[in-house]
């Protein structure tokens, strides 16, 4: 059990893709630079961002409580060094993180799942090289797994250890193609969130994909309808509100 006082936020948000990609990568950037910016440096705030490219890293917060994580970062060389200069303004360190890495921070540890070191240099990064995050906290774990599809759900479904309460973030936007429901029986998450932009041009989330959680009985959060989520936990319990108001507490 979590040994001081240090509560862990984490906060998903998907601004709409209708914008181009250009537009994204600079939202990315300036979403980062504020949020870095806000953070006292005793606060135990995790924050993922995702990118469309295959550096991931991990980005510590200056202060013995901050953890910032960024995750699937463009490979794209100026998004890249804009980030890292965000988080060098910050005064935060930066490593590049791959599978069987974990940070630790106090009691909070992020478990670096996915992807193995490559065995060559991809010309073009594929959805199954997001990194795959298992955040994890007392009796807590919330499972950050990129854009996954079912190949890489099936190979990582048995690695998960389990958890009493735990909160997943859906694979891909809740893409049909992804959630499997294999996936959905080992990760055993009491509420799924959706990161998809509203009115995106993919459809997500794919509606078989919904009905797959909705079988199994698991509360689905989704940014294009409820905003912004934030998940809150001290490693015992975990509240998630969404900038529309709804509450659920898990204990």
């Amino acid at each position: 059990m979590p040994t001081t006082a240090t509560r862990v936020r984490i906060f998903v948000a998907s601004p709409s893709d209708v914008a181009g990609e250009r537009d994204q990568l600079a939202k990315v950037v300036q979403e980062l630079n504020i949020t870095l910016s806000a953070l006292a440096p005793r606060q135990g705030v995790v924050v993922a961002v995702q990118g469309p490219g295959d550096e991931p890293g991990v980005a510590l917060h200056g202060g013995d409580r901050g953890l910032e994580l960024v995750r699937g970062v463009s490979d794209e060389a100026l998004l890249r060094r804009r980030i890292q200069n965000v988080a060098a303004r910050a005064g935060t360190g930066w490593q590049a993180v791959r599978r069987g890495q974990v940070v630790r921070d106090g009691d909070v540890e992020v478990r670096v799942v996915h992807p193995q070191a490559p065995e060559w240099e991809r010309r073009e990064v594929r959805n199954d090289d997001s990194v795959v995050l298992d955040v994890r906290y007392g009796r807590v774990s919330v499972v950050l797994p990129g854009d996954i599809g079912r190949a890489v759900e099936a190979s990582l479904g048995s690695q998960l250890e389990p958890a009493p309460i735990r909160v997943l973030k859906t694979p891909h936007h809740g893409s049909a193609n992804s959630n499997s429901a294999a996936w959905i029986d080992a990760v055993r998450a009491r509420v799924a969130i959706v990161s998809a932009g509203a009115g995106n041009r993919y459809n997500h989330p794919g509606r078989a994909a919904l009905e797959r959680y909705a079988a199994r009985r698991v509360p689905v959060f989704r940014t294009d309808r409820d905003g912004a989520v934030a998940i809150e936990t001290d490693g015992r319990t975990v509240i998630v509100r969404t900038w529309s108001g709804r509450v659920v507490r898990l204990e």
